[in-house]
């Protein structure tokens, strides 16, 4: 008797489009110069989720009105061990000058592996820094999925003014995650006027005495959407204005849904 062994790669097919916002696990608004920020959760995120964390930092980039990718958050760990992947990060700084006129906004995303507790900690690394501000947040995916970025994202230098309607296109018909998210010089908690259907990510300040300069100000929208022959959304929130020569971000992306799942060869033995 013969039996033929035969490899068949079983590529795995994740359940139907399920992102849900699950809510805020917390904030930190440091002003002291340090190489952490450090956000202590509010919530539980729970194993299987996705955790969304955004920092803000004032900083020394010099970009000369331009946005520019870069990495100067290092890195994201928590307490729990969940392992954090960069979605995006742009600094810009006014007319090419470093410290005290610029701003970086960063945007990083976990699949959480673990559950992190209530009082854990969510911690970016980089370069002493003063004013940071942070917030994660909480969404459900599919099982076996994490969230990537879809399509080109938007960024805008802002110096003192409103942003600009921006639209995202050419993505095919899915569920996405559409994000708005702002980091300026700014030293209060006034927030956006937010674009008709978006929920607002809500703000958080690291106020340094007042001053617009050296404080940090991180705001935002978002939106799940699932398209059916739009090819993308638009997003037009008011930005409170600020001095002129204080400086701003704000970067504009879809996030989609992947499967993380390896893909095991199965094999079938047959008579």
């Amino acid at each position: 008797m013969k039996y033929l062994v035969l490899a068949l790669l079983l590529i795995a097919s994740p359940v139907g489009a399920a992102i849900t916002h699950i809510g805020s696990l917390g904030t930190a608004n440091p002003t002291a110069a340090a190489t952490t920020t450090v956000i202590t959760t509010a919530a539980t995120l729970e194993a299987g989720n996705v955790a969304i964390a955004v920092i803000a930092l004032d900083n020394a980039c010099v970009s000369n009105d331009t946005p520019t990718q870069t990495t100067e958050v290092t890195g994201v760990a928590d307490s729990a061990a969940n392992t954090y992947t960069r979605l995006r990060e742009v600094c810009v700084s006014v007319d090419g000058v470093g410290a005290g006129s610029a701003a970086t906004l960063s945007i990083w995303v976990t699949k959480a592996t673990a559950e992190l507790a209530t009082g854990g900690t969510i911690t970016f690394t980089h370069a002493s820094q003063t004013a940071r501000a942070a917030r994660a947040r909480e969404f459900t995916v599919a099982a076996g999925n994490s969230l990537k970025v879809a399509g080109t994202p938007i960024d805008e230098f802002l110096d003192g003014t409103d942003a600009t309607t921006q639209t995202l296109t050419g993505l095919p018909d899915k569920e996405y995650l559409f994000l708005r998210l702002i980091g300026r010089e700014r030293a209060d908690t006034t927030a956006i006027t937010l674009t008709a259907n978006y929920t607002a990510w809500v703000v958080v300040c690291a106020d340094n005495g007042g001053a617009d300069a050296t404080s940090m100000w991180l705001a935002g929208e978002f939106r799940i959407l699932t398209l059916t022959g739009q090819g993308g959304d638009t997003s037009d929130p008011t930005i409170p204005a600020v001095s002129e020569g204080t400086d701003g971000i704000n970067t504009y992306l879809a996030l989609e849904e992947y499967s993380t799942l390896a893909r095991p060869v199965s094999p079938i033995m047959f008579q």
